[in-house]
């Protein structure tokens, strides 16, 4: 049997693109839930929520939280489903398309009989208590779980945070079996109701072997490539040179055309979800480390991957400030150098996000820093809104937004960003393909703002040496002559 050969450069083109992270950005939510399958959901909101750092990661400012929210609750085009992903994953809390819903129903219903024996067992000693719980939904619905009386008979037993917490463990069974949903949240605190009020009345189910099949195909789809313990029979085998056994690609996808741009991902982002594929394909390590302690860290507590066209290059680890409306770069690592066709690509990007103004509360910063000179920028003399100062060997720049005309913000505030990087080569313009991300996420945040504002790019002479550099908001005018807009 012949079987299909593809370079690592194809196949990261492929993987990249079936994520939809190629220059063609999607045009809608939709879309984005469509070909992905679905969006994870997570607690963690260091900078943003990981499904509205998905979507803003593919649609850029055409994305605004409130329409994931209007999909899930109004609009009912998107549904909040907890489930395994794939059979080899541990169950997450995930936004699916509403028009997937008949390929889950079967395994709802399913498991309203199989499945978990202690959970069978629980459920059979508080059928009362179930039987309440659908009654008083059935009434009283929409509810949020602590409006819910706890009259368990049996409570459930764990040595983790679910213990004794009857209520919500009666919703998450229930809505495993598909008898309740989430029909929207208040907050991060999810509001429930009976099912067929959430979910269409005429979903046709599809039966759970056929519905398999298909998961595994779609799954496949929005990967591009995949080893086939995730995926089963779906596609066709492939080798890929570098990597040893076979993996299976979706038959559809090409490497052909491609073209890239640059991104910051969230950590739970399924192209560097899989770590060993992120290893085999983009020679890519990466931990979430927010669960270890300071001191352990190398990259950081959420540290964003950055693909740069079909690599993986890079970390930035970065929090919201949303009291004080900043967005704080702690510091940017470095997997690869750039090539000066890379060079004059971000320094492009960085061209075109400083000409926007995204929204803010006129004390929305982002920052990177450098050890090169202003002049070493291709693209930075004469850019839009960019001036550089002629002191020699400036060893780091500052982003800033001054504040709106007449509007004095309280004392500037300073960030000193280390630079994660020992090698002394054109380091501006490494630094560049993370501008626009980072500037687009201070509007991703939503600060509020009277009207738009400009951005500044100065370039500093920090003479007291080292790379860490200061990024300041505030008035124009508050600002030294030096760093004047």
């Amino acid at each position: 049997m012949n079987v299909r050969r593809l370079s690592r450069d194809e196949a990261r083109r492929i993987a990249v693109r079936a994520q939809l992270l190629d220059a063609d950005r999607p045009a809608e939510l939709l879309e984005v839930a469509d070909r992905l399958t679905l969006l994870q959901l997570d607690p963690t909101a260091a900078i943003a929520p990981s499904a509205d750092l998905v979507a803003w990661s593919r649609l850029g400012s055409a994305y605004q939280p409130a329409h994931m929210r209007q999909a899930l609750e109004h609009d009912r085009t998107l549904f909040e489903h907890r489930a395994q992903p794939v059979e080899t994953e541990p169950a997450i809390v995930m936004i699916r398309p509403m028009a997937d819903l008949g390929l889950h129903l079967a395994d709802m219903v399913a498991a309203r009989h199989s499945g978990w024996p202690r959970r069978l067992e629980w459920l059979a000693a508080n059928d009362g208590f179930r039987r309440r719980v659908l009654d008083l939904l059935a009434t009283s619905g929409p509810l949020a779980s602590r409006e819910i009386p706890d009259t368990a008979e049996m409570p459930w037993e764990s040595s983790g945070w679910t213990h004794d917490r009857n209520v919500t463990q009666m919703l998450e069974f229930l809505a495993t079996s598909g008898e309740v949903a989430v029909a929207g949240r208040r907050g991060r605190q999810r509001v429930w109701n009976l099912a067929d009020r959430v979910y269409p009345a005429d979903v046709s189910v599809v039966p759970i072997e056929a519905a398999r099949k298909i998961r595994d195909e779609t799954w496949l789809r929005s990967l591009g490539v995949a080893r086939p313990k995730f995926v089963g029979d779906a596609g066709v085998s492939v080798e890929i040179e570098g990597t040893n056994g076979l993996w299976r690609v979706d038959p559809q996808a090409t490497a052909e055309g491609f073209a890239g741009r640059t991104a910051l991902l969230s950590p739970f982002d399924r192209l560097v979800h899989d770590r060993v594929r992120a290893i085999e394909l983009f020679d890519f390590e990466y931990t979430l480390e927010m669960y270890k302690p300071k001191d352990k860290r190398r990259w950081g507590y959420f540290a964003l991957p950055v693909l740069h066209h079909d690599r993986l290059v890079g970390k930035v680890d970065a929090t919201a400030d949303r009291k004080a409306g900043l967005l704080q770069v702690h510091a940017v690592h470095h997997d690869v150098s750039f090539t000066r066709a890379m060079t004059a690509a971000v320094a492009a990007e960085l061209e075109s996000s400083v000409a926007r103004a995204p929204p803010g509360s006129g004390r929305g910063l982002a920052a990177v820093a450098s050890t090169a000179p202003a002049a070493s920028v291709p693209g930075a003399a004469g850019m839009s809104g960019v001036s550089t100062s002629t002191t020699a060997s400036p060893s780091s720049f500052s982003l800033s937004r001054a504040s709106p005309s007449g509007v004095s913000s309280s004392s500037p505030s300073a960030m000193h960003i280390p630079v994660m990087e020992n090698r002394s080569s054109a380091m501006a313009a490494r630094h560049m393909p993370v501008f626009r991300n980072i500037l687009a996420l201070i509007s991703h945040l939503r600060l509020p703002m009277s009207r738009p504002v400009p951005f500044c790019l100065t370039f500093l002479n920090t003479a007291e040496g080292g790379n860490p550099f200061a990024a300041r908001a505030g008035n124009a005018a508050q600002l030294p002559a030096d760093q004047s807009c």
